[in-house]
Parts: structure tokens; sequence; C-alpha cells
């Protein structure tokens, strides 16, 4: 295989492994805007600063989980399949990803 096609199929697997990263990030703002905003919405509707608060709280506490939880996720992928593959630039990305996941 030649070196043009190794970069390209790498340049595909990272954008697959970037489109992971933001899945963890639209789950954690779904999660938290059902969960966050409902309790926004109540605090709202019942003049309670606190429970309004708390609510746009859960909000970014879920979006920031889901960037999280992608990176590892991303991470544990490129790791696995570096090793399987035998293909030491993805266990390196992989662990870079585990390691920025982990340092949040």
């Amino acid at each position: 295989m030649c070196a043009r096609a190794v970069n390209v199929n790498a340049t595909a697997y990272y954008k697959n492994m970037e489109k992971v990263k933001k899945a963890g990030i639209i789950a954690g703002a779904t999660i938290g805007g059902v969960i966050g905003g409902t309790l926004s919405v109540v605090g709202k509707m019942s003049n309670n600063k606190f429970i309004d608060s708390l609510g746009n709280s859960i909000i970014d506490s879920t979006i920031y989980t889901g960037g999280i939880v992608g990176e590892l996720g991303s991470g544990a992928a490129q790791v696995v399949s570096g090793k399987v593959k035998k293909k030491p630039y993805k266990v390196r990305a992989g662990v870079d990803d585990l390691k920025s996941g982990g340092g949040k």
C-alpha cells in the first residue's frame, strides 16, 4: 500500500473518531436539555431562581460530561483498533484522546 493510501485511510479514520466525540456532546446536550431544561422551566414558572439555576447547571454539566465520554470512547476505540491492526499511530492517537478526556 502506498503512503498516500495510508494517509487517506488515516484521515477518514480520524474523521470517524471526531464523529464519536461529537456524538458524546450531542448525547450530553440531549440528556441535559430534557432533564435540566425541565427543571429550568419549572423554576421559571414557580419563580424559584435556585431551581432555574440548577436546571441550567445540569444542562452545562451534561454537555461537558458528554464531551468527556466522547473523548474516552474515541480513545478506547483507537487503542483497540491500533492494537488489533498493529498500527502504532492509532494507538498513540487513542492514548492521547484518553489523556485529554481524563484530564478535563
